[in-house]
């Protein structure tokens, strides 16, 4: 695996990065699209990415060493939002499971037919 070097990619940011040369160079190929298409989102975001390219690229090598050793834990360990978000993805499973489990409690076509035969006299 062949890291990603932060100095080629601020070369990158500077002299094409209105056009999002510097995202295609991290494989962020939506990104680069975007800037490409906005002219780096009307030089917001290209401005944006001055102080922003570091941990970029760290985030890419990152990433990148991790799935080379089959690591996907280690990726994620190091990210500070996904402690969070993988609990609200075990918070929405336990209450899908929940509900799963609940599933007895709903009727059947037939005793709803029934049920509403009963009442609606």
């Amino acid at each position: 695996m062949k890291e990603k070097e932060l100095g080629i990619a601020y070369l990158l940011w500077f002299f094409c990065g209105l056009w999002g040369v510097h995202k295609f160079y991290l494989e962020k190929f939506g990104m680069g699209t975007l800037y490409l298409l906005t002219c780096g989102f009307f030089f917001i975001g290209w401005f944006i990415d001055l102080f922003t390219l570091p941990s970029q690229v760290e985030r890419y090598n990152l990433r990148e060493q991790a799935m080379a050793n089959n690591n996907h834990y280690h990726y994620y360990q190091n990210q500070s939002y996904d402690r969070s978000s993988m609990d609200r993805v075990a918070m929405k499973t336990r209450r899908m499971e929940q509900r799963l489990r609940n599933i007895e409690d709903i009727i059947t076509s037939e005793e709803y037919d029934f049920h509403r035969r009963l009442y609606s006299r």
